[in-house]
């Protein structure tokens, strides 16, 4: 047998006590080295935990963790204990990592990092949307809804308009889609969760025809149904939401989201959740015989108002448009050549009166 001095710690006194440690092919045998009692203890190898660090090789003889001994790694004993110990009881977890080197332990902090980040941004609002029900989310809208309009002021008579408006076409066969104009000078729109569709009156005035007015709504229609708003919302907040996910308590999920109602006005989607929106608003359009062009030419429109409002006013903060979107519109449009455009007189009239209405209500603003 081999054996080295080493440091003993007996779980009663802080200060270690001098032994010579023996190992066999089962056993550790300590000794006393400063002859304050001859005894000679055992342990079985098997029974034992280790660490390993730089300097040493913690042996604990206990299950409490608190008998020990500490062996140098410079000793001739050190070799023979490491694999007398490794043979009876397999590496754990931690010691197989501190004998990783430097590189590696960073590749594997950074891969956890971009784990925790992919459950916490991917997983979870996935797993929130899955958890919450269509009568959750709509009642989640409503609270949302509420928020929102709490400190606003609606113009009944644009609202009424618009509502008319929509129930001339099909927008949704998942949700009811409820517009609330809201009186702002913001060149703006957004949805809420379950089917409100926000619009402020600002955005009006950027709008020539009854076709962009489709097309914004069918736009916003398509976050809706898609369920983008929850799902930003989710993620925004994903990590405050992760322990009510794990009890599978929807009812503090949807509180978390209540409290930071907040973050639906500063949501910005993805480009590619903007571009299914986009594709998905177009098809609504086709489906509604309208003529998608209108898309195109509310792309433009607004991205001519851009040039006159402080970013933080427009549509464009959250819904930014780029060249790519507008040719999207163009390669769609190429790829139905066989969309069928019918004539359609109602929205004809009720978009000339949201037309006159915005624009009495703008002249009674100036006055």
């Amino acid at each position: 047998m081999n054996n080295a001095i080493a440091d003993f710690f007996n779980g009663v006194s802080a200060r270690p006590y001098k032994v010579r440690v023996e190992v066999s092919i089962e056993k550790i045998f300590l000794s006393d080295e400063e002859n304050l009692a001859n005894t000679t203890l055992s342990y079985p190898l098997a029974q034992c935990h280790y660490i390993l660090s730089p300097t040493n090789i913690f042996v604990y003889l206990s299950e409490g963790f608190d008998i020990y001994i500490a062996v140098p790694t410079n000793t001739n004993l050190y070799e023979t204990l490491y694999k007398a110990l490794k043979s009876a009881k397999p590496l754990s977890w931690y010691n197989r990592l501190l004998q990783q080197n430097k590189i590696a332990l960073v590749v594997l902090l950074l891969a956890l990092v971009c784990g925790i980040y992919i459950i916490l941004t991917e997983a979870i609002p996935l797993a929130v949307v899955t958890f919450i029900s269509k009568k959750q989310e709509a009642a989640l809208g409503e609270k949302l809804y509420q928020s929102v309009i709490k400190d606003a002021t609606i113009d009944t008579a644009l609202s009424k308009l618009s509502n008319q408006f929509v129930s001339n076409i099909t927008l949704s066969d998942q949700y009811p889609i409820e517009v609330t104009v809201l009186k702002d000078d913001q060149v703006n729109a957004f949805e809420l969760p379950g089917g409100h569709i926000i619009v402020y009156s600002g955005i009006l005035p950027y709008m020539h025809s009854q076709e962009e007015f489709v097309a914004l709504l069918s736009h916003e229609a398509s976050h809706i149904n898609n369920r983008h708003s929850l799902k930003s919302i989710a993620k925004s907040i994903s990590s405050s939401l992760a322990l009510s996910i794990i009890l599978n308590d929807a009812g503090d999920v949807t509180k978390g989201i209540i409290e930071n109602a907040n973050s639906i006005y500063s949501l910005n989607y993805s480009r590619s959740l903007e571009r299914q929106a986009d594709g998905e608003g177009l098809k609504l359009m086709v489906k509604n015989n309208i003529d998608p062009k209108g898309m195109k030419r509310l792309m433009q429109d607004l991205l001519k108002a851009q040039k006159d409002l402080p970013t933080s006013m427009s549509f464009l903060s959250n819904h930014p448009l780029t060249k790519e979107r507008i040719q999207n519109v163009d390669d769609f449009i190429k790829e139905h050549p066989k969309y069928i455009v019918t004539d359609h007189p109602m929205l004809v009239s009720i978009w000339d009166k949201i037309k006159v209405a915005d624009d009495a209500e703008e002249n009674a603003t100036k006055k």
